[in-house]
């Protein structure tokens, strides 16, 4: 296997490339991440959002995990609105709070 066959890595223990598209948009659907980086992917997400942006997290499980990760982070940054509460789809829409001048 030549190296132009191996996924590509921002760093050593990165997210491939091609996971970047999943995230980088107004919607991110936590069931299309692999299971075990959907969260960490999605609170990176949330981190780099700028005031005033707005995300849609959807899932079929559970999300409150990512708000309470990004609460503990960044308390009182985001506003969350939970959307669809499940149990068969959870949606949520995280606000990032304007920045105080």
């Amino acid at each position: 296997m030549c190296s132009s066959d191996l996924p590509a890595i921002a760093t050593l223990g990165g997210h491939p490339h091609t996971w970047y598209p999943l995230t980088e948009g107004p919607l991110i659907d936590l069931d299309a991440l692999p299971p075990e980086q959907a969260m960490p992917v999605a609170v990176d997400r949330l981190l780099h959002m700028r005031p005033g942006e707005q995300v849609e997290l959807q899932s079929g499980t559970d999300i409150s995990p990512v708000w309470r990760e990004l609460d503990q982070i960044s308390p009182g940054g985001y506003r969350f609105t939970a959307l669809e509460d499940g149990p068969e789809r959870w949606r949520m829409e995280v606000t990032r709070h304007q920045a105080e001048n």
